[in-house]
């Protein structure tokens, strides 16, 4: 499942940056600056948006998937359809096993991307908020709290290594003409939702939760892992990639220097 794969790039790129910015605050005095006197990170709709004819996500395998899972599953088709599209933003919930106790913790993001090159996650895991913006090749890691930005300068290997990662993270994981499907109505977290099931050779059972008012996915579940989906949109809040003028900018390179 497609959104699966994306959750754990983006939990292991939370992981990867917790772990890559401890360093000694000691040196980080000169590697500090305001936002203002760097000049705040800004974007414009004209100079990020990206036609669906130009969109690097849609390979013609993933096209050729979503039409197979069309016939049996049109709304979840629908769904991959749109949220491999750029520019795209959406909000998910997940409860999982992060921290390998046996004890689910929730996990709430948020991601605008303009490109596979340019965007943002909000997320809140156990209560503590991260916030990462990629972005005119470079890597930010936001504190509202201390009023801090954490940044880093990607080389062109690193930015081409990441575009790639997350495009080959979006193909098909399941032969759509194989599967059996079947739709209803359910009762799910207490409401009646209508349902698309899908049962895989590879991954068993996905069973794709849909509002009756919307006819949008609302949940999706599969292989013991349930993911509520808040936030579905076309539409990116450029806001989000500015850094506020009043921030204390940090290089990481020479704060672990």
């Amino acid at each position: 499942m497609k959104m699966k794969k994306l959750l754990s790039l983006l939990l292991a790129t939370m992981v990867i940056t917790a772990a890559g910015c401890s360093g000694n605050n000691d040196s980080a005095d000169a590697a500090t600056t305001t936002a203002a006197e760097a000049g705040a990170v800004t974007t414009t709709a004209e100079e990020n948006t990206v036609s669906a004819d130009d969109n690097p996500l849609l390979s013609d395998e993933m096209k050729e998937h979503i039409r197979n899972v069309r016939e049996g599953a049109p709304v979840y088709a629908d769904f991959i359809e749109t949220t491999s599209s750029f520019p795209l933003t959406m909000g998910f919930a997940v409860e999982q096993d992060v921290y390998g106790t046996g004890e689910p913790v929730k996990t709430e993001m948020l991601v605008g991307m303009i490109s596979a090159e340019k965007f943002y996650i909000t997320s809140v895991t156990d209560g503590m908020a991260m916030d990462i913006i990629i972005t005119d090749g470079k890597y930010y890691m936001i504190s509202a709290e201390e009023k801090t930005a954490l940044y880093m300068d990607m080389t062109d290997e690193e930015a081409s290594s990441m575009s790639e990662e997350m495009t080959a993270s979006i193909k098909a994981n399941f032969d759509a003409s194989a599967a059996t499907y079947e739709t209803g109505e359910t009762e799910f977290e207490g409401k009646t939702y209508l349902y698309e099931k899908i049962n895989t050779v590879e991954m068993g059972e996905v069973m794709i939760y849909i509002d009756k008012a919307t006819n949008q996915v609302k949940y999706i579940s599969s292989q013991g892992v349930t993911l509520e989906i808040t936030t579905v949109s076309s539409e990116v809040d450029e806001s989000k990639f500015e850094i506020p003028a009043d921030y204390t900018l940090v290089d990481m390179a020479q704060m672990m220097g």
